[in-house]
C-alpha cells in the first residue's frame, strides 16, 4: 500500500507540474503580446446590469464585486472593479455568466444554445 500511495502522489505532482507549465506559458504569451486577453476597445457601455439568468445560476458577479482585489489575476485580465469589467471576466474567462451582447470576444459563447436574451442594458 505504501508504494502505491507514493506512486499516486508522484503522478499527481507530475500532473500538477505540467499544468503549472501550461499556465505559465499562457501568461507569458499574454505578457509578450503586451495586453491582457480581456482588454477591449473603448466601446463597452458605461452601465452594466448583473444578469439574473436561470441558465447561469452560479454567476458570481456580486461576490466578485466585493472580492476582485483578492487575487492579482483578476486585474491582469482587465477587472478594475467596475460591473462591466467583472461581467466581461466572468463571462469570457470563467464562463460563470452569460456572454455580453456588446462584447466582441473570440473566447466563444458561454450562453447555452437557443438563448439569445440580452444581458446588458444601458440607461435611457
Amino acid at each position: 500500500m505504501h508504494i502505491s500511495q507514493d506512486t499516486t502522489i508522484q503522478s499527481m505532482a507530475r500532473i500538477l507540474s505540467e499544468m503549472l507549465k501550461k499556465m505559465d506559458g499562457f501568461l507569458q504569451r499574454d505578457l509578450e503580446r503586451g495586453q491582457p486577453q480581456l482588454e477591449k476597445d473603448q466601446q463597452r457601455p458605461v452601465y452594466c446590469e448583473i444578469p439574473n439568468d436561470s441558465a447561469f445560476p452560479y454567476c458570481k458577479a456580486e461576490w466578485m464585486c466585493a472580492h476582485w482585489q483578492s487575487d492579482p489575476c483578476y486585474s491582469f485580465y482587465g477587472v478594475d472593479g467596475s460591473t462591466c469589467s467583472i461581467l466581461i471576466y466572468l463571462s469570457e474567462m470563467e464562463h460563470f455568466c452569460p456572454m455580453l451582447v456588446w462584447s466582441n470576444s473570440t473566447a466563444g459563447s458561454a450562453r447555452p444554445k437557443g438563448e439569445e436574451k440580452p444581458v446588458v442594458s444601458e440607461p435611457p
